[in-house]
């Protein structure tokens, strides 16, 4: 008998990670024809694309009322178990999200069994007045939010049947700092995209109108993302390789970065400032599935210099590039924390443009090197394709039920 499940998130297509991720995993766990299964998704504007999944968008971010609506659409089912998406900022800004415990509460009244993913863990060293105003908190009352953040972290975990994170950091996170049982923590590793669509590099490079040496940055463009050091490296770069272009591809977030469009402005005026106007590329907005492809094959070397070290998590972005047998570029951030350097990718100094440069230098001087590294990057990878994923979720999804 197939369990029922009802999957609280978003979809698309809205155009954010966890959006893709329950995409990605719903269809896995639907293919291992164990599951029966609803999403219960948020409400928008754009039209749904086709896809193999049964939606229901029902609540609505930033409304008083998602609580009682998503409550409401698991009573209409027949779920025995409730995944929850979570991230802090997912279901609305500070006031909003800290009404979310509120949900696993009611449904466990209900007497439905609930499992909730953390796809970030704040590090309670990290709650503090500055981290808080990035993140949408302001200046006034840090004290009261600072005890808020950790209380929500807090009956997330008391509430739920079970947390899922992507990474044993997170749960040492959880159970050190938040006291939550490692009993009710399990580890179950982001799902990696293998995609069928191999394109050749240099057509790719040629159909976008790109030529020589090629370095991606792919995902949101927002503070934090230090993509302002990507650029601040390329100097150098450019004097030992003048055909070098750096491809910016993607947009501010859809509502994490209030002053995201602005962001970006101040990317290409530091460009302009560097007289870098010939050697970058803004692509300003969010990929389609076909053009994805494209400027993943064109790449010659991917970076993600991140430089948020408050927040603990997974990168989709490094499980869609994983696979097109690319090296990588990462910083030395807790996202990044399961990529060893050397092996699966070059591993660099947070907020150090030199240190960048010396690692695109590195894996341009030495292409032996690259592929030896994409090729650690895509074994690993291999290991947690999504039916692997969808796997270890069941079995998660049923020692839940065991324990009933």
């Amino acid at each position: 008998m197939p369990i029922e499940i009802a999957m609280v998130s978003t979809f698309p297509p809205m155009r954010e990670g966890i959006a893709r991720y329950t995409l990605e995993l719903s269809k896995a766990l639907l293919n291992s024809k164990k599951i029966q299964m609803t999403v219960l998704g948020s409400k928008t504007s754009l039209p749904r694309p086709h896809v193999d999944v049964p939606v229901k968008t029902v609540w609505t971010r930033n409304s008083l009322r998602y609580v009682f609506t998503i409550s409401c659409a698991v009573i209409r089912t027949r779920a025995k178990i409730v995944h929850i998406q979570h991230e802090y900022m997912l279901y609305g800004d500070p006031f909003y999200s800290g009404l979310f415990p509120l949900i696993p509460l009611l449904l466990r009244l209900l007497k439905r069994k609930v499992i909730i993913t953390m796809h970030s863990v704040i590090p309670k060293s990290a709650l503090k007045s500055d981290f808080l105003e990035r993140y949408g908190g302001g200046k006034s009352f840090s004290l009261f939010k600072k005890i808020s953040t950790f209380g929500v972290t807090r009956l997330i975990g008391s509430f739920a049947n079970a947390i899922i994170v992507h990474n044993k950091l997170a749960k040492r996170e959880l159970t050190n700092s938040y006291g939550l049982g490692q009993r009710k923590i399990h580890v179950v590793p982001h799902g990696n995209d293998f995609r069928n669509v191999k394109l050749d590099p240099n057509s790719a490079k040629t159909k976008l109108g790109l030529k020589g040496h090629v370095i991606l940055y792919f995902g949101f463009v927002k503070p934090g993302k230090g993509v302002e050091y990507a650029i601040r490296s390329l100097p150098p770069i450019i004097e030992k390789y003048p055909d070098t272009k750096l491809v910016i591809a993607g947009e501010h977030h859809p509502f994490l970065t209030p002053n995201g469009v602005e962001f970006i402005e101040t990317l290409k005026k530091i460009a302009d400032e560097l007289s870098l106007e010939d050697h970058i590329v803004f692509i300003g907005r969010f990929l389609s599935e076909e053009e994805l492809p494209q400027y993943l094959s064109a790449a010659d070397v991917f970076v993600l210099p991140y430089t948020e070290r408050d927040i603990i998590g997974a990168s989709g972005v490094v499980s869609t590039i994983s696979t097109y047998g690319r090296p990588i570029i990462v910083t030395r951030v807790p996202r990044f924390c399961e990529i060893k350097n050397g092996e699966t990718a070059l591993v660099v100094r947070p907020a150090d443009a030199a240190d960048l440069t010396r690692a695109i230098d590195l894996l341009f001087s030495n292409p032996a090197l690259g592929k030896r590294i994409s090729r650690a990057l895509k074994s690993s990878a291999m290991k947690n394709n999504w039916n692997n994923v969808s796997r270890a979720m069941l079995s998660v999804y049923q020692e839940v039920l065991r324990n009933a």
